[in-house]
């Protein structure tokens, strides 16, 4: 499988007539041709630069092969025969080099034989943007959307593509606990019903539907026996479910077991078809014919990686339609059950794909229809051919400028540091000597990686990991260095997609499982650990239990004491330079905090530092930082009528109050050890999610299904 990766970019200082020039790696400036072809669209001087890494390092093997592939992909855009060329140069000359052999061959392939030209036929257009949610489905007549309101309390949603009109289904969503949210929703196929899942804290998961004007939702099954469940396809006789379930309330990972069954629409019995164990399949869909499931899974050795499989309804047969070493997934019948469209990243960038299938069983070999782009997803494929994609549009990067706080002004305005994967990167923290900056940076649908950054060079390395899904998702902090530098502590989710934190080492990339969430002892997701912090010396680390509680725990030995418990709400943990005191933003409901407040870190009765006005709220996403010196302790502004784009500045002595302009909106402020430079997380404008839809890319014989 094909990925981008970041690897070290290294440095020399070399001397030519008497001055000091700075070298170049291949890769280096393999890196700045793509953002000439990818970001900025001018393929020319994309060429232009490939064309040098192959003049400037011909030893670089891998390099240069990749440089002569997107020569051609460059000059295949552009519609010159040069394309031909290039690959067929990479070809001959590059066998050394299969990965990149193998997408030349396809690429010549396609057009020694005309394979692209159904694809100028396709048209696509956009739906809906920004999209509030994209975890739903397109109903089958192609007029509503399903989603999750995340803004209405994760209640069930439906977005009208016609007028525009957004409305909730649902009105019992609450953040209080025990929590209520809507997850995954599907369509009845005459498209008057939704199946959702309905995650209820107090007794679990609910597979409901309701109908089109949200009246009585109806329980079709709850049965904590059977496990979690999640709705996946609507069979086209409108008689049956199709929905994984499984019993996420386990603790060991080889006791968690994801099953599909099916589901009674009439009396909400069950009926296994067959067992994953500890694998995830995220689609699965009834062949237009009801004779058949289409489902992706994880494969045993790396969750990811993706093949698909098929099963038949009545349990005559079960085989494999794609498996290869890419990540395959998402599939959808044509609608004349004659083909699978699915996502694969086989070609080294995700992609629409397609698979002839007879009888159940795959014929030929899967042909790509369309490059898609790392951040596409797909949603529905409906019976009159359309298909339904996400796309989204990365907004994040990581930003470091150098102020006064004493004067409160920029002394250099805020600049971006890193131009590698431009819009998937945030959550930096500074290392204790301040010579590197750790960051997140998530490329497409995969867990985000680690990258180490050097203040001094620019360079960076990107940390590998051998635990599966420890950094699936950084939860509700960035990474936090230990105070010697040899560590950092994240929040991720482990094998079972429950929230923990590890300890990764700065040199190997291994992390270590410091907390791990055990659903036993607390209800629902309540338990899971949040907001770590180290002590001054290292030896402990401090972290919020379920939103509700502090506590310390020992790195020695693990064992540990709640330091201070609420029946509000806790938001970020921040350590005092001093390593004595501990502070904090407090909230009376979910994720708005209006006080902020200090304790001692051996535990004790927290203090009031300060408090908003009632109404007011703090932006807990900008962050809680204490300047290195304790004199001061740095917030984001309060919500108001515009985006938070302000710092606080506020003396602990209880001075005056100061206020500083970022003119832009951040996040996960981060302060430099040395008191002149802040690193924080800018949400760029623009970004988001959006719907889209595709169209006359089928084969004729599915014309008006």
């Amino acid at each position: 499988m094909n990925r981008n990766t970041i690897i070290t970019a290294f440095f020399a200082l070399v001397f030519l007539g008497g001055q000091c020039a700075l070298a170049q790696s291949g890769y280096n400036l393999f890196q700045k041709g793509l953002i000439q072809e990818r970001v900025k669209g001018d393929l020319d001087e994309a060429i232009k630069v490939y064309e040098r890494i192959i003049v400037k390092f011909p030893n670089d093997r891998p390099v240069v092969a990749k440089a002569l592939l997107h020569i051609g992909l460059c000059y295949e855009k552009m519609g010159k025969q040069e394309a031909q060329k290039a690959y067929q140069r990479l070809i001959e000359e590059y066998t050394d080099q299969p990965e990149a052999v193998s997408q030349a061959r396809l690429r010549l392939s396609k057009l020694e034989y005309g394979l692209d030209k159904a694809a100028s036929a396709i048209s696509t257009r956009q739906v809906w943007a920004p999209a509030l949610d994209t975890m739903g489905m397109p109903s089958p007549d192609g007029r509503y959307l399903s989603y999750v309101n995340w803004n209405n309390k994760g209640n069930l949603a439906l977005h009208d593509f016609k007028t525009g009109e957004n409305r909730d289904l649902t009105d019992e969503g609450t953040w209080e606990k025990p929590s209520k949210f809507c997850d995954v929703s599907i369509w009845s196929p005459d498209s008057s019903q939704i199946a959702y899942c309905w995650i209820d804290g107090s007794v679990g998961t609910h597979l409901r539907t309701v109908g089109l004007d949200g009246s009585a939702p109806r329980v079709l099954h709850c049965d904590p026996k059977s496990g979690y469940a999640w709705p996946r396809a609507w069979s086209n006789d409108g008689k049956y479910i199709a929905a994984i379930f499984c019993n996420n309330d386990v603790v060991k990972a080889e006791e968690h077991i994801d099953k599909i069954a099916l589901v009674s629409v009439a009396d909400g019995s069950m009926r296994i078809l067959t067992t994953l164990g500890n694998r995830r399949s995220r689609f699965m869909n009834f062949s237009p014919d009801g004779r058949y499931i289409a489902y992706d899974v994880e494969t045993e050795e790396n969750s990811r990686i993706g093949d698909i499989h098929l099963l038949a309804v009545d349990g005559s047969q079960e085989n494999s339609l794609v498996v290869h070493p890419a990540n395959d997934g998402a599939p959808f019948w044509s609608p004349d059950g004659k083909q699978i469209v699915f996502m694969s990243d086989r070609s080294g960038t995700m992609a629409l794909w397609m698979l002839d299938v007879n009888n159940g069983k795959p014929q030929g070999n899967p042909r790509q229809i369309k490059e898609m782009g790392s951040h596409f997803g797909l949603m529905g494929l409906n019976p009159d051919g359309s298909l339904y994609y996400s796309l989204r549009k990365p907004a994040l990067n990581v930003y470091v400028a150098e102020l006064d706080f004493d004067a409160c002004k920029f002394l250099t305005p805020p600049r971006k540091t890193s131009l590698s994967f431009e819009g998937t990167n945030y959550g930096q923290y500074w290392s204790p000597d301040g010579k590197r900056l750790a960051y997140a940076s998530r490329r497409n649908f995969d867990p985000p990686v680690l990258v180490i950054r050097s203040v001094e060079t620019g360079q960076e390395r990107e940390l590998s990991f051998e635990t599966v899904r420890v950094l699936q998702n950084w939860g509700r902090a960035a990474p936090q260095w230990s105070p010697d530098g040899d560590s950092i502590l994240v929040t991720g989710f482990n094998k079972r997609n429950m929230p923990s934190l590890y300890l990764v080492d700065v040199e190997t990339g291994k992390p270590t499982p410091i907390v791990q969430y055990e659903p036993e002892k607390e209800d629902g997701e309540n338990g899971a650990p949040r907001w770590p912090a180290f002590s001054k010396d290292g030896k402990r680390t401090y972290y919020v239990r379920g939103d509700q509680t502090i506590v310390m725990h020992n790195l020695e030995t693990h064992g540990e004491k709640d330091l201070y418990r609420t029946d509000t709400y806790i938001y970020r943990l921040s350590m005092s330079p001093d390593g004595k005191q501990l502070a904090f933003f407090e909230a009376d409901e979910p994720i708005r905090p209006n006080t902020v407040k200090i304790m001692p870190a051996s535990g004790g009765k927290p203090q009031e530092f300060y408090k908003l006005e009632k109404g007011n709220r703090f932006s807990w996403g900008v962050g809680l930082s204490w300047t290195p010196d304790g004199d001061h302790i740095v917030i984001g502004e309060p919500d108001g009528p515009k985006k938070p784009d302000q710092l606080w500045i506020i003396p602990v002595d209880g001075g005056e109050l100061h206020k500083l302009d970022l003119k832009a909106r951040v996040g996960n402020l981060s302060l430099h050890p040395d008191g002149r430079r802040i690193a924080f997380t800018r949400h760029e404008p623009g970004g988001g999610e959006e719907v889209w839809v595709m169209e006359n890319f089928l084969p004729e014989s599915n014309a008006g299904k």
